[in-house]
């Protein structure tokens, strides 16, 4: 899956031969790549996050949230720091309830928009395009992971606003933390297909025992990434998880 994530679009000696409707195929390959493989996640009853992650201090660290919230620049910016890459926009937790759950690469590249590529200045970095016309590129991250890696942290971020300042505080509760982390779900309508609410239920009540749960409040403005990536990296020291910056 690593090839097929990075090289498939671009290298693949089938890349430009369209299918009998005439579509492209990058768009069969960002369906593949994407909500293919979410479904036979969800299929098999693997716990799926919206989410990217990346690692910090031999763990794993998760970023979820609504889509455009940021999730993918901020691993992008990160991973540009020298944090290890792991895994975006799906993350697949291995949980058997009793132990640390982990996080696993899986090979596929991050996926930009235009403007973050610019910003980040990772032109050098930019492979094919998502899908057609839609302005998103693959982007190969700085820095990768090659196995899996325990649990330690997982941030829901939100939006900053008026009466919201940016910052990283606990849920107010363990059950808010639990309905935190299923309200980030990849494609929860396949959780209810699938009948696995209850393994969902039970998954985030294991992440809850065995890592910590945040909200990180943000602003939508590229300019803040450094000041998100300082506070990350503060509170990281603050729970023993790197040596402060």
């Amino acid at each position: 899956m690593a090839d097929r994530g990075r090289a498939f679009p671009a290298a693949h000696p089938e890349a430009h031969a369209l299918p009998p409707d005439g579509t492209p195929a990058e768009e069969i390959v960002a369906f593949l790549i994407g909500p293919a493989i979410g479904i036979l996640l969800h299929q098999r009853k693997r716990i799926v996050l919206h989410a990217s992650a990346v690692g910090v201090g031999g763990k794993a660290v998760v970023f979820c949230g609504p889509s455009g919230i940021g999730k993918s620049t901020l691993a992008a910016a990160l991973a540009q720091r020298g944090y290890p890459f792991l895994t975006d926009d799906l993350c697949t937790f291995t949980d058997d309830g009793a132990t640390v759950p982990t996080i696993a690469p899986d090979g596929r590249d991050i996926k930009l928009w235009t403007q973050a590529i610019e910003r980040l200045d990772l032109g050098g970095s930019r492979g094919a395009p998502v899908r057609s016309k839609l302005g998103k590129f693959h982007v190969t991250p700085g820095a990768a992971h090659a196995g899996p890696l325990a649990l330690a942290a997982v941030y829901a971020l939100r939006r900053a606003h008026p009466g919201l300042s940016p910052g990283i505080e606990p849920p107010r509760s363990i059950v808010t933390a639990a309905a935190m982390l299923r309200r980030n779900v990849y494609r929860p309508l396949l959780v209810r297909h699938f009948g696995h609410k209850a393994d969902y239920f039970a998954a985030a009540s294991g992440i809850v025992r065995h890592a910590g749960v945040f909200l990180l409040t943000v602003k939508q403005d590229f300019g803040a990434i450094p000041d998100i990536v300082t506070a990350l990296e503060r509170h990281w020291a603050d729970i023993g998880l790197a040596s402060r910056p």
